[in-house]
């Protein structure tokens, strides 16, 4: 299969704080979990976090909006959709 068509076979979890989110990965079979932290030391110390106590590569995005706090920041900034 292509690149593009794996895109649409990727599993999507949004939380909002660590506590219990050991439950969250149980069910998920992706090979790599994919960080959009806070651009901020706690976001960078919860990516390692993350890293530590998951058996899977774990990517810190945060580098995609190096002049951001967030993700939200840089999308509402950029995004046509967001005004």
């Amino acid at each position: 299969s292509s690149a593009a068509s794996d895109v649409y076979k990727r599993q999507v979890v949004t939380i909002q704080y660590f506590q219990g989110f050991h439950n969250i990965w149980n069910g998920i079979q992706n090979d790599a979990i994919h960080c959009y932290l806070d651009n901020d030391a706690a976001g960078r110390k919860a990516t390692e976090k993350l890293k530590d106590a998951l058996n899977r590569e774990v990517r810190d995005q945060s580098v995609r909006y190096p002049d951001y706090n967030d993700v939200n920041d840089y999308l509402s900034k950029h995004s046509r959709w967001i005004k």
